[in-house]
């Protein structure tokens, strides 16, 4: 139950789809870390879009790892084809606009969901066991698992 950080989610990802760096290291607070070259690959793929830092020892939040699945799904070339998406968790005018679609494909395709009083609790943070199981979902969805 413990947080995970976004150096963690990241290198995660990273290994699972097998991403390799060519580029030099665009985030400068990962150089030297141990997972420098999967962040990076993440930038270079597009699954992390953050201008300047990367913030890697950050908690990461339930929307902000919605926005890194959705764009795997992107990278790996799934096509979401949304017929009765909707927004209608009870706490959705907490979630950043930027974050919104994600969460509605994530949610569509019962990748990512929310709590039992229907809330999605956007900028609470990801558990480790959430992780694995939104990871192994989208790993799945996308025929990588």
């Amino acid at each position: 139950n413990a947080n995970i950080t976004r150096a963690q989610f990241g290198a995660m990802i990273a290994r699972a789809l097998n991403l390799q760096t060519t580029e030099e290291t665009y985030y400068k607070d990962t150089v030297g870390k141990w997972y420098e070259d999967e962040i990076q690959a993440l930038y270079e793929a597009g699954i992390t879009e953050s201008p300047g830092k990367f913030n890697p020892s950050e908690p990461l939040t339930r929307q902000h790892a919605a926005a890194f699945m959705y764009r795997v799904m992107e990278y790996t070339g799934y096509e979401v084809n949304l017929l009765n998406s909707k927004l209608d968790y009870r706490d959705s005018t907490e979630i950043s606009n930027e974050f919104k679609e994600a969460i509605k494909v994530l949610k569509e395709l019962e990748i990512m969901e929310g709590d039992l009083n229907n809330k999605f609790l956007p900028k609470e943070y990801l558990t480790r066991a959430q992780m694995a199981k939104i990871l192994k979902r989208t790993l799945t969805t996308v025929e990588f698992m």
